[in-house]
């Protein structure tokens, strides 16, 4: 799978166990500071994004290096992959694989990733 990303002109993002949600928030950090969300699409479907905002504010990508293992500048790189799709004229997609559930912080980790690919969602000029 791996191989097959990097192919692709993908990424693969190999976080130590345990870390998944780390990497999650990390991307949704960068994905909010540099403009990529869709503010007001959000604002209309969604409750608690001021809480979601001040939760991954503290997870900037050199944290998530640390905690994690990715890159900084890895994680910035798939972050702009995942908002700068479209301008592309392609598409984005996350696979995890069934690893991210089957620990204690499993259910965490998959709210964070919807968040992050469903969830607040990059700006729709930027993504679809």
């Amino acid at each position: 799978t791996a191989g097959r990303a990097l192919a692709g002109g993908g990424l693969h993002l190999q976080p130590e166990p345990g870390t998944d949600l780390a990497v999650a928030l990390g991307l949704l950090h960068v994905v909010i500071a540099e403009g990529w969300c869709d503010e007001a699409y959000v604002a209309a479907r969604t409750t608690g994004f001021d809480e979601v905002r001040r939760a991954v504010a503290a997870w900037w990508p050199e944290r998530v290096e640390r905690v994690s293992g990715v890159g900084a500048s890895q994680l910035r790189r798939a972050a702009a992959l995942l908002g700068g799709a479209h301008r592309r004229g392609a598409g984005v997609y996350v696979l995890t694989g069934r690893g991210v559930e089957q620990h204690a912080t499993g259910t965490a980790t998959v709210g964070g990733s919807n968040n992050r690919v469903m969830g607040p969602p990059i700006r729709r000029e930027l993504w679809c």
